[in-house]
């Protein structure tokens, strides 16, 4: 009897002592990934590019000349993806040129993490001109101006989840993708 005894407190204890050690990984792995995402969180709540002035009157600069290109499949289906009223022969990311997305993820992360904020303002800039081979060189810069105002973003708000966001799906809002795209398709014209 003792020797069952024994021999049940051998096995069990190790077996005990394995499932303990188990849930105090997992416990800490979970405080990692919960330290992590308040970090994202607060990351997003105050970007350095976002600049707030009385009112609650969110503004930023939108540089389309500081964009790099992405080679990446899904990168590429943001560009070619999109498209206008007009029919599936008239793609908006043709017709202009510029990338949207950065803009586009901006503007959302603006609405979802600054709730106080009630309206944006956006200067939009690009370099436009010559090419150097062209003898009649030259460059210049545009700006366009692009304002959202507090319905925009309550309708950004309305669509789009924090968490939802943090793992990278977006929802834009077509009044508010329209205002990106008059507001980009008039650079260097």
């Amino acid at each position: 009897m003792r020797l069952m005894f024994i021999f049940l407190l051998l096995i069990t204890l190790p077996v005990n002592v394995l499932s303990q050690i188990k849930n105090d990984l997992g416990d800490s792995k979970s405080i990692s990934i919960k330290k992590k995402k308040e970090r994202k969180i607060k990351k997003l709540k105050n970007p350095k590019w976002l600049k707030v002035r009385e009112g609650n009157i969110g503004s930023f600069t939108d540089n389309k000349n500081s964009y790099k290109r992405s080679v990446s499949l899904e990168s590429n289906f943001e560009n070619t993806g999109r498209m206008s009223n007009n029919g599936r022969e008239d793609l908006v990311y043709g017709n202009s040129g510029y990338d949207y997305h950065v803009l586009e993820k901006k503007i959302i992360q603006v609405a979802l993490f600054r709730p106080d904020i009630r309206e944006l303002d956006i200067s939009i800039t690009a370099n436009c001109g010559g090419t150097f081979e062209s003898k009649d060189y030259f460059q210049y810069q545009d700006i366009q101006n692009l304002y959202l105002q507090e319905r925009d973003l309550e309708l950004i708000r309305k669509y789009n989840a924090p968490e939802k966001f943090i793992k990278g799906n977006k929802v834009t809002v077509p009044s508010v993708y329209n205002k990106i795209i008059l507001a980009t398709n008039y650079l260097c014209k």
